[in-house]
């Protein structure tokens, strides 16, 4: 049956009355509707928060380390080194030295050339004998049997063999002339290999002494990086990398050299980057609480425009205070604002780097005190960074947190509304049901008083 209604008889325009019916009988729901909305949007908020508050927890954390107050940094004198700190426990010092190797991987060329790859016949020399065996370190490694004897072929059979630690190409050397050339896959003795005919009876690991097999020109030999530090003192590596020759100190060579200095600092530069990354999450944290929370302006209606979603929350209210008194109250009876860190008449926090380097080098101790906790330095009052995770657990906390605890509870309202919600539209389709019918059986009812009067007047006129 159609749902249209519409007065055939009466002449009425029913789908729109029962339209506006619905819409005074939706009411109810409009206004739960509007309630879930809000709801959902303080949500949102809230887990923005939440966020934010999770950021200033983790940046208040990496202060309580005791490594974030012990960074170091190395120079080098020579951009033929690179050196690097790989432990925030190394100690300062400097090393003076020569590179006098860097590490090479050994590769060979075959004498015979080929007109092109896919020839099996050279264009002059002699050709390769196959199989072939790859030895390293004394030890068979494996075989290299290519399926014909061209060039190409050779590339593919090597190329396919993975565990022999050797990879092939086929190079151009000049017009319709081509050579096999063999490398190792990684530098240093540990890469070496030779290649020996091949009985076709070893096992991986059997020792062999065969000698190498001609036909192959060596480009480059297996070599070691070495450095130089006098007084017949060498060390030497497989890679252009030195680990721990300073330790915790990582060198990269790329370049021959004499006169080589390498020096470890502490970073004091470190340590400033990760009191300002704990102010600039305490900043954004203020920033989308003032976002939030802000009151708004009264426009000529009585309501308000530009309020945040969570205007007047107490919750959000107190997150602002407990941040703002953890800047503002001293440590250990000293002003924060001494170490570069002091509230702005804006509500926010300015971090001054230079003052906290200034104040790091000439009392570092001290202004270590006013940051770092308790806990692990042994400090007379709670450090800053100490306050500043405790606020952050105490709003982000998976159970007990108060975002944590805010977001729960709308949830949960949220969750109860929308069952309200979907309950009013089974009683507004059972309304409108209603309507209709009523409507129809009013058509029905006018259509039989209007035949009734068709009737009489037909009846009456006959009696004229």
């Amino acid at each position: 049956m159609s749902s249209s209604v519409d007065g055939l008889v009466s002449g009425l325009d029913t789908t729109s009355i029962i339209t506006s019916l619905l819409q005074v009988d939706a009411a109810p729901q409009t206004a739960l509707k509007k309630k879930m909305s809000t709801e959902q949007s303080e949500v949102t908020a809230y887990q923005g928060l939440n966020t934010k508050m999770a950021a200033l927890k983790t940046a208040s954390e990496n202060l309580q380390k005791s490594t974030a107050w012990s960074p170091t940094a190395a120079t080098s004198s020579n951009t033929a080194v690179t050196a690097t700190t790989t432990s925030t426990s190394t100690t300062a010092g400097s090393l003076t030295f020569d590179v006098t190797s860097l590490a090479s991987a050994r590769s060979v060329v075959s004498s015979a050339t080929y007109a092109s790859t896919t020839d099996t016949t050279p264009a002059t020399g002699a050709a390769v004998t196959f199989p072939l065996d790859v030895v390293r370190g004394g030890k068979y490694l494996g075989t290299i049997s290519p399926t014909s004897g061209s060039l190409q072929d050779m590339v593919s059979a090597i190329n396919s063999a993975k565990d022999l630690g050797v990879s092939a190409v086929a190079i151009h050397t000049g017009p319709n002339e081509y050579r096999l050339q063999i490398a190792s896959s990684t530098t240093g003795s540990d890469g070496d290999f030779q290649l020996v005919s091949s009985p076709g009876t070893r096992t991986k690991g059997d020792a062999v002494t065969d000698p190498e097999v001609s036909g192959f020109t060596q480009l480059n030999p297996a070599t070691n990086a070495t450095i130089d530090l006098g007084h017949g003192i060498t060390a030497s590596s497989s890679t252009n990398t030195f680990s721990d020759l300073m330790p915790g100190v990582t060198l990269t060579a790329t370049a021959v050299a004499a006169g080589v200095t390498v020096g470890v600092t502490k970073d004091n530069g470190s340590i400033a980057s990760s009191v300002k990354a704990m102010v600039d999450a305490a900043n954004d944290a203020l920033n989308a609480i003032k976002t939030q929370s802000r009151a708004g302006t009264p426009n000529a209606t009585g309501t308000l425009t530009g309020g945040g979603v969570l205007a007047g929350d107490f919750t959000v209210r107190q997150l602002r205070d407990r941040i703002l008194s953890s800047f503002s109250s001293a440590v250990g009876g000293k002003s924060l604002a001494t170490v570069g860190v002091q509230l702005t008449s804006d509500g926010t926090v300015k971090f001054d780097q230079d003052a906290f380097l200034k104040n790091l080098a000439a009392d570092p101790d001290g202004t270590k005190a006013l940051v770092a906790p308790t806990s692990v330095f042994g400090n007379t009052d709670t450090g800053l960074s100490e306050r500043l995770e405790a606020v952050g657990k105490t709003a982000t906390d998976s159970v007990s947190g108060t975002l944590t605890s805010a977001i729960a509870g709308r949830n949960s309202d949220i969750t109860a509304l929308t069952k309200r919600v979907s309950d009013w539209d089974t009683r507004l389709a059972d309304k409108k049901a209603r309507y209709q019918k009523y409507y129809s059986a009013m058509e029905v009812a006018l259509g039989k008083l209007q035949s009734q009067s068709s009737q009489m007047q037909a009846s009456l006129s006959r009696l004229d």
